[in-house]
């Protein structure tokens, strides 16, 4: 009887090492979840502006990279 118990006090104890381990390896290996890039809606005159911009240039869009709003024509950089 008490050789039955000390079989079944040693298998709890390894299940839960075992459990704890896995779940320890699963922890090291799962990665965060990518970050979703931050867009910022632009207000309705930025808009307008913006529409107008593009009208003038005769673009439908434009590239914005350090507070800098610029577009490619003919492999060159013009601004906005």
């Amino acid at each position: 009887m008490i050789d039955v118990l000390k079989f079944m006090l040693k298998f709890v104890i390894g299940a839960a090492l075992l459990i704890f381990f896995l779940i320890g390896v699963a922890r090291m290996l799962a990665s965060e979840p990518p970050q979703r890039p931050i867009i910022i809606q632009p207000s309705k005159a930025e808009k307008k502006w913006l529409v107008q911009r593009f009208q003038y240039h005769g673009i439908s869009g434009c590239i914005e990279e350090n507070g800098e709003l610029y577009f490619i024509r003919d492999g060159r950089k013009c601004r906005l």
